[in-house]
């Protein structure tokens, strides 16, 4: 619990008010995470968190914009529940995953 507190002390001296998302993922939920970013059900951001158009984007494209912000079903260690994903109240849109 304690590196938790010193991360989220120094989040908030940085400005950044750190919450919690999600933590334990099945298969199936991050299966219908990628396959609702993929078919533009869900939305799906560049490297910079700025929102993409599913449509205007070659399969492969979509495949390498996910990439950026989610794994493959089966490949993220949400599944093991190690992975944390977090909200900045500042930046709703982005997410910063943390192990």
């Amino acid at each position: 619990m304690a590196p938790f507190l010193n991360l989220r002390r120094a989040a908030r001296a940085d400005g950044i008010d750190l919450k919690p998302l999600s933590s334990f993922r099945d298969f199936a939920r991050q299966l219908a995470i990628w396959n609702g970013k993929f078919s533009g059900e869900r939305p799906m951001y560049d490297a910079l968190g700025v929102k993409l158009n599913a449509a205007a984007l070659t399969p492969w494209e979509r495949i390498e914009a996910i990439l950026l912000w989610s794994a493959l079903p089966g490949a993220s260690r949400h599944h093991w529940g190690t992975d944390v994903t977090w909200l900045t109240a500042k930046r709703p849109k982005q997410a910063i995953k943390s192990s």
